[in-house]
């Protein structure tokens, strides 16, 4: 079953089976309560009768006609007593309605039963009398309950068939609506599947559920599409970048081949494709890490960010001082949070060489830890050139080196962005003098 034909089902159908079904039960309720009121009035008058059957005299006699009962008044028209030998006494109405004589015992209790095929309701009970039971026949008319039943079904029915129509037409119009609303995002996932990331689904204004899901679905497309072309330029500039070691080995073997070399040109040549065969691991090395980065995050367990700065500086003093610079730290002692030790000291290694390289001789690389936004922030300031504006943006991506010229191969902080993510933070570049890079994690710690 189609959503559409779903959508009317529900909508229109089981409701318009619904109220049909409560239109008719209420019809025979009514015509229950109303027939009750009428079987009420002919035994009131009946037990009335009862008692007031001969005090006029010795004669019995009726009062039906001049009863305050409605219905018994209606009776009153058609109705017959007959006496304790059956012989009837007395009649109302066409004679040829009521038998001369009633042959069957009076009943003990009186019985109701409908006659002329529904057209009145009959009351037959014995009324006690000195010299036997008497029988009370009456017959109400049922016209009136006829009447009211026939206006009842004319009016609800075409108010059920108004109902119904309008009904049956908005769900209709609803469920075209909603199908197509529908088919538009399965159309575009199918296109997503096919391999088709530049288009978008249709717009949804309907501020449901179902444009919210639409907009998911084209926030989830736009970042795919990014994703492709992320990788992309990875594996093109993976290729780049690997190119470039294996031309430079390359040349270095075939001069080294044109002619015979002594010990000491081939110990050189040799040194030379060593450097860039080094520079292949690195490079290798690096595209793991990202790529271990950039994978499912593991569990994170209690960490110190302060630990671990303190450590990342320890291990960088060394190249530091060889370019005659000073390395500060602040903030305070302790800075928990639930992390990955590891990948944090990845992050600030290579921000902190980051600001080293790019930083002149003899100058100040200051680090510095503060509690902000129910975490830490960790601002790492060098007094280099700074990073262009335009720049900024991108250069988080692989191999990406923006205006800040150096060693390596653009992948560090690449690693510090997908670090800051694994832990839920952000890495930015500060606008202001020099390079300045800011690094946000939560502080959770672990518990």
């Amino acid at each position: 079953m189609t959503l559409r034909a779903r959508l009317v089902w529900m909508g229109a159908v089981l409701p318009a089976l619904a109220l049909v079904a409560v239109v008719a039960g209420a019809g025979v309720i009514l015509r229950l309560s109303l027939r009750a009121r009428v079987d009420e009035g002919l035994l009131a008058q009946a037990a009335a009768e009862s008692v007031s059957l001969f005090d006029g005299g010795r004669h019995a006699h009726l009062h039906v006609d001049r009863s305050p009962i409605e219905a018994a008044r209606r009776a009153a028209a058609r109705s017959a007593l007959y006496g304790p030998d059956g012989r009837r006494l007395h009649v109302a109405g066409a004679p040829e309605d009521f038998p001369a004589r009633w042959t069957a015992p009076a009943p003990v209790v009186p019985v109701l039963a409908d006659g002329g095929d529904g057209a009145w309701r009959e009351l037959r009970t014995g009324l006690p009398g000195a010299d036997g039971t008497y029988l009370l026949v009456m017959r109400a008319s049922l016209d009136g309950l006829q009447a009211t039943m026939t206006a009842y079904w004319v009016i609800t029915g075409l108010a059920a068939l108004l109902v119904l129509g309008v009904l049956a037409a908005l769900q209709t119009a609803h469920a075209w609506r909603l199908e197509g609303r529908v088919r538009a995002i399965a159309e575009h996932v199918h296109r997503v599947r096919e391999g088709d990331l530049a288009a978008r689904p249709d717009p949804d204004a309907g501020g449901d559920v179902i444009a919210q899901l639409r907009d998911d679905v084209a926030e989830t497309t736009a970042r795919l599409q990014a994703a492709r072309g992320a990788r992309e330029r990875l594996v093109a500039d993976a290729a780049h970048e690997l190119r470039t070691p294996l031309a430079a080995m390359r040349a270095h073997i075939d001069t080294t081949l044109r002619r015979p070399r002594g010990t000491d040109e081939l110990e050189e040549a040799l040194g030379a494709v060593g450097g860039e065969v080094d520079r292949l691991s690195r490079l290798a090395s690096r595209l793991l890490d990202l790529a271990q980065l950039e994978q499912a995050a593991p569990p994170l367990d209690a960490a110190d960010l302060r630990g671990v700065v303190d450590a990342a500086v320890a291990a960088a003093r060394a190249m530091a001082e060889a370019r005659g610079q000073a390395l500060l730290v602040r903030g305070p002692e302790v800075a928990p949070l639930s992390g990955d030790e590891a990948a944090l000291r990845q992050a600030v290694d290579n921000l902190l060489v980051n600001a080293i390289r790019h930083g002149p001789e003899g100058s100040v690389v200051e680090l510095q830890l503060m509690a902000a936004d129910r975490g830490w922030r960790l601002t790492v300031v060098d007094e280099g050139p700074g990073v262009a504006p335009a720049a900024a943006a991108a250069l988080f991506e692989p191999f990406a080196r923006g205006d800040r010229r150096g060693e390596g191969a653009g992948l560090g902080l690449a690693i510090v962005r997908a670090v800051a993510h694994r832990h839920g933070g952000e890495v930015a570049v500060v606008p202001g003098d020099g390079g300045r890079f800011q690094l946000d994690l939560p502080g959770a710690p672990a518990a």
